[in-house]
């Protein structure tokens, strides 16, 4: 058995830890306590495979503007970079629409001044 196969071997068994009847700490605990090597291998493999699912969804993204690695390392972006990552809680689907729009700054993205009710406003006052 490969060790990726034996990662996943081990991890199937979430389903078991997160449940009506455990406490959410105590499945926490039992999920996240894991040393970083391991949980690196088993979140590329898993995010990877969920990413190589929906290819057309981060063509549809990367065409609105929106960048982004399809295929990176969510450890080292929490635990080495300390963020600059994004979890989509449905506005994807809306940048993808055009619906949202981007707004970037070629040495990166804007720092926003104010927030006005309809745009918003970045330190160099563009809209």
């Amino acid at each position: 058995m490969s060790m990726t196969k034996e990662i996943l071997t081990v991890f199937s068994s979430y389903p078991a830890i997160y449940n009506a009847t455990n406490d959410t700490v105590f499945s926490d605990m039992v999920a996240t306590t894991n040393p970083l090597g391991i949980a690196r291998l088993v979140n590329k493999t898993i995010l990877h495979g969920m990413a190589a699912a929906e290819p057309e969804r981060f063509d549809r993204l990367e065409a609105a503007g929106f960048r982004l690695i399809r295929y990176g390392d969510i450890i080292s972006q929490l635990f080495e970079k300390f963020g600059g990552h994004y979890m989509d809680v449905g506005a994807s689907a809306k940048i993808a629409d055009g619906l949202v729009s981007l707004l970037w700054q070629p040495d990166g993205p804007p720092r926003w001044h104010r927030f006005p009710k309809t745009l918003l406003l970045t330190v160099n006052r563009s809209r």
